[in-house]
């Protein structure tokens, strides 16, 4: 499994659970193990101090193995990146975006307030995320258009907003009737995920339009080797978790193939 994936922070609750005598106190954790770093003029979060020793502490309650040290002849992982022009309309609206992002990022520093982890600020840039990933919908059908015009296979797209996952789920029920369109939301259950799972899998040509984070744990999807990533996650370990995550899997047997959609000279870039 994966026990955490950004802070060393967030490994502490399971070790606590697994061994509440060496893991008793969470301030204490955190002085021992988890690292800090500068950023400005403030203290950031970071992974594991001491690696090594860390490795030795929790020998007798942890073992971690990598893919390839289980399966060593698991297929190979193929990263693409497909770049795309955002339409004039669209590039007006994302620097219109931009430009306010920027005025009130000059405002916080003048207030004193400045902190670009903040909700203000993450807020302020997703709505400029969501301008690019609605605009690159028609991008991606095109380029899910090819691929069904080229394979007899099936394919994941992975999206972020709930809207953008929603209008690419019913334009490729529209554009392609004749093929099975499925999705997996946050909102369905552990159930509905299974089932989904379970038809893609047991289909042999269909589509799947999935939220990265939804789909993102405890499902197995190494029936398919194609994925697209149509928005771009802030911590790039959930990007992972969708693709290969899902797909590279105990009967994986071919070279998996994942394609980021990018829009040049936007957030994508970065």
């Amino acid at each position: 499994g994966t026990p955490w994936k950004n802070r060393g922070s967030e490994f502490y609750s399971i070790l606590n659970m697994i061994d509440p005598m060496k893991f008793s106190s969470y301030a204490a954790y955190l002085r021992r193990w988890v690292t800090y770093y500068a950023q400005g003029n403030q203290w950031k979060e970071g992974g594991i101090r001491d690696i090594p020793a860390f490795k030795e502490y929790i020998r007798d309650i942890a073992i971690r193995r990598e893919v390839d040290e289980v399966f060593k002849e698991m297929p190979e992982v193929n990263r693409t990146i497909f770049t795309c022009d955002l339409d004039e309309f669209a590039r007006q609206q994302y620097e219109s975006e931009i430009s306010e992002f920027v005025r009130k990022q000059n405002q916080r520093i003048i207030d004193g307030t400045d902190d670009t982890g903040s909700m203000d600020a993450v807020g302020d840039l997703n709505r400029v995320r969501h301008i690019v990933a609605l605009n690159k919908i028609p991008v991606t059908v095109e380029w899910v258009r090819e691929f069904y015009e080229n394979a007899d296979d099936k394919i994941v797209v992975f999206v972020h907003h709930i809207d953008v996952g929603q209008i690419l789920y019913e334009t490729l029920k529209k554009d392609f009737p004749d093929v099975p369109i499925l999705q997996i939301t946050g909102s369905m259950s552990a159930e509905e995920k299974f089932n989904a799972q379970t038809k893609f899998n047991d289909t042999k040509k269909c589509f799947m339009v999935a939220s990265t984070l939804a789909a993102g744990e405890g499902l197995n999807l190494q029936t398919c080797c194609t994925a697209i990533m149509h928005e771009r996650q802030w911590n790039p370990a959930n990007e992972d978790q969708a693709a290969p995550g899902r797909f590279r899997r105990i009967g994986q047997t071919r070279n998996m193939n994942i394609v980021f959609i990018t829009a040049k000279n936007t957030t994508d870039d970065f």
